[in-house]
């Protein structure tokens, strides 16, 4: 395996991408993030069409426009155009199962009077002022999919009635989006905000109470200090 320093001074041409955090991507660039050796987030290299050569971050998420070995073609499709409904809520909240983990859950209610399906959905991020599509496949989920993950029995969410992925993830700028289908024949796409950080359920741990109050103690001496100083 290749540093990013040998990737960068090899004469082949290379499409190089840098982890940010919160499966965010930024075009390495030496002007904004340096030398390579300052990074330590970590990069995927890419082949001019797109093709994954090594990817150092363990993240389902990859730079829009590569995609790996096996794969068809780069991941660039755009969000599609999405409306609010007042028949269809969709909030991101805290998992039940996953509180100190990486993963939330995305619950969906029927508000309405009409059942409704979902047809497909997908997960978008921001990059270069425009949505792209960011699943792990480079494509849309199926409704198989769906139904498998939110734990739905049959096709149709009626009204009243609500289901959950209680192991989602996926976190930056940018939206789950829902293809849905109502049972009057109308469709729509419906979009939630993918979570910017983490989301936690419950209380803090025991070590993040000790931490909270390590922190607290030493502002309060440093204030205390510089009291001391001023009389």
């Amino acid at each position: 395996m290749n540093t990013l320093k040998q990737y960068i001074r090899k004469e082949q041409e290379f499409q190089i991408y840098i982890y940010v955090g919160y499966q965010q991507w930024e075009a390495y660039d030496p002007a904004r993030h340096g030398e390579a050796k300052n990074i330590s987030f970590g990069y995927v290299v890419a082949y001019p069409n797109g093709e994954i050569l090594e990817n150092t971050v363990d993240s389902d998420i990859i730079p829009v426009g590569t995609y790996y070995p096996g794969e068809t073609t780069p991941r660039s499709e755009t969000m599609p155009e999405c409306v609010a409904s007042p028949s269809v809520e969709i909030k991101n909240i805290p998992s039940l199962y996953h509180n100190r983990e990486e993963r939330y859950c995305t619950r969906i209610r029927n508000t309405g009077a009409v059942p409704f399906k979902i047809n497909r959905f997908a997960a978008f991020h921001m990059l270069d002022g425009r949505y792209v599509i960011s699943t792990i496949t480079g494509d849309w989920y199926t409704c198989e999919q769906f139904r498998n993950w939110f734990n739905q029995s049959q096709g149709w969410i009626n009204p009243g009635e609500e289901v959950a992925d209680q192991d989602n993830y996926g976190y930056g700028i940018g939206y789950w989006v829902f293809e849905i289908s109502f049972q009057t024949g109308d469709s729509a796409n419906i979009k939630v905000p993918l979570p910017r950080y983490q989301i936690f359920y419950g209380q803090p741990s025991l070590l993040e109470k000790l931490i909270y109050a390590g922190i607290a103690v030493i502002v309060v001496l440093l204030v205390l200090y510089q009291m001391r100083i001023l009389v």
